[in-house]
């Protein structure tokens, strides 16, 4: 019986060991609904060079072609629409007050941004 507790009680011990690295391993789910104030503001992916974009609430300009888009959220995907058709979805890997991590779906990359100081 001591030879049986001996070998379950290491086993028990390892596996719950493992649980709590898995869980804290696991990607923490982004919800950006409810915060475009942390999305609002002007984004740039070099601090020596022009913003990349600004997003405004429902809007997002993009300065090197001067281009104006309307987005949508959605749990951790922005969506852009021009003139109320889809072209563009993007994911949000990570935001925060000053740091923007995105996932452009179409065409597999993923770019860093920080905020702007206004």
């Amino acid at each position: 019986m001591r030879i049986l507790g001996a070998l379950i009680i290491p086993f028990l011990i390892l596996s719950s060991c493992n649980n709590s690295i898995n869980e804290s391993n696991a990607k923490k789910h982004i919800t950006i609904e409810n915060s475009s104030d942390v999305l609002d503001g002007i984004w740039g992916s070099n601090e020596k060079s022009n913003a990349d974009f600004g997003i405004y609430g429902d809007s997002i300009y993009y300065v090197d072609p001067n281009l104006w888009y309307k987005i949508s959220y959605s749990q951790d995907t922005l969506k852009i629409f021009q003139e109320d058709k889809f072209i563009e979805k993007i994911l949000v890997q990570r935001v925060d007050k000053d740091s923007l991590i995105l996932k452009y779906l179409d065409m597999d990359i993923i770019m860093r941004y920080k905020k702007r100081k206004k």
